[in-house]
């Protein structure tokens, strides 16, 4: 009975989640979904998929528009678009307070990547 059990939870639990990933509001927004393709590694797509959202930047609220600065200033960065990255990163940083912890970090570490990035570029410039 006890085995029953837990299939019958599994099975409940496989459906809620089924249901829950067809109904509206329970669907990723498109920054979640860049969130995982960043997470995956691929930062072009993440790059390429926030550019064409942009404009619909004004309609979202400040925790997402922190969160699409954040994806999209760390793809471009991973693709070596320095300063693209710094702007979406800037902007990301000027709305930080709506971040999570990890959200944080990782802005955190783009930005001193960046910094040390930008640094080395400045330093061969200069000897050239």
């Amino acid at each position: 009975m006890g085995v029953l059990r837990k299939t019958e939870m599994v099975l409940l639990l496989s459906a809620a989640t089924l249901g829950c990933t067809l109904l509206s509001g329970c669907t990723m927004t498109y920054v979640q979904r860049a969130e995982t393709a960043y997470d995956e590694g691929r930062y072009l797509e993440v790059a390429e998929q926030l550019a064409k959202r942009e404009a619909d930047m004004p309609n979202t609220s400040s925790a997402q528009r922190a969160r699409y600065g954040v994806y999209r200033g760390l793809a471009l960065l991973r693709l070596g678009d320095y300063e693209g990255a710094e702007r979406w990163l800037s902007y990301a940083r000027g709305l930080d307070q709506q971040l999570n912890d990890d959200q944080r970090t990782k802005l955190d570490a783009g930005v001193a990547q960046l910094t040390e990035l930008r640094g080395v570029d400045d330093v061969a410039r200069a000897q050239r």
